[in-house]
């Protein structure tokens, strides 16, 4: 019987933990968050923001943060990739239905989280706004979000389904 890969997802779900913690630990106190900049939209509030950061003295830790989730994007999408290939392995019916939704959810998030981190990444290593990669990336925000919370929920379900049938 196959067996739902989950050790890179997994992985992948505790990256994330350990950056929503970290982020929130390290700058508790500062004005604006990573999804602030995420969602700025324009190049001028993208500058706010990091003038923001700048003067907090935190835009280094925000960059090292934003290095950091260019990491995670890569395992968990890669994780979550392998779980939905695994699920296919069950043959045909639900799990393998859910096997092909889970890989096109972690292709999605990798698609638009790569192409929002990086063009936040842009802006912070230029200490400059740009209004067209401002607006990509919160164009990208909410698709992403979506694409990780449907995988994440898909992988867990098909684990369960697989594991208790």
């Amino acid at each position: 019987m196959p067996k739902v890969e989950l050790k890179l997802w997994s992985i992948g779900v505790l990256m994330l933990v350990a950056l929503i913690v970290l982020g929130a630990v390290v700058m508790g106190d500062s004005a604006f968050s990573l999804p602030d900049h995420q969602s700025a939209g324009t190049a001028a509030r993208v500058d706010e923001i990091q003038t923001a950061w700048k003067a907090e003295g935190y835009l280094g830790l925000h960059t090292i943060g934003m290095v950091g989730d260019l990491v995670f994007i890569v395992v968990y999408s890669v994780g979550a990739w392998r779980a939905g290939t695994s699920l296919r392995a069950y043959g045909g019916g639900f799990l393998s239905i859910l096997g092909l939704f889970t890989m096109a959810m972690a292709v999605l998030f990798f698609v638009t989280d790569i192409t929002e981190t990086t063009l936040q990444l842009v802006q912070m290593l230029t200490a400059k706004g740009v209004d067209w990669m401002a607006g990509v990336a919160a164009f990208a925000q909410p698709i992403k979000m979506a694409a990780f919370v449907a995988s994440f929920f898909a992988v867990l379900m098909g684990w369960l389904v697989a594991r208790f049938t």
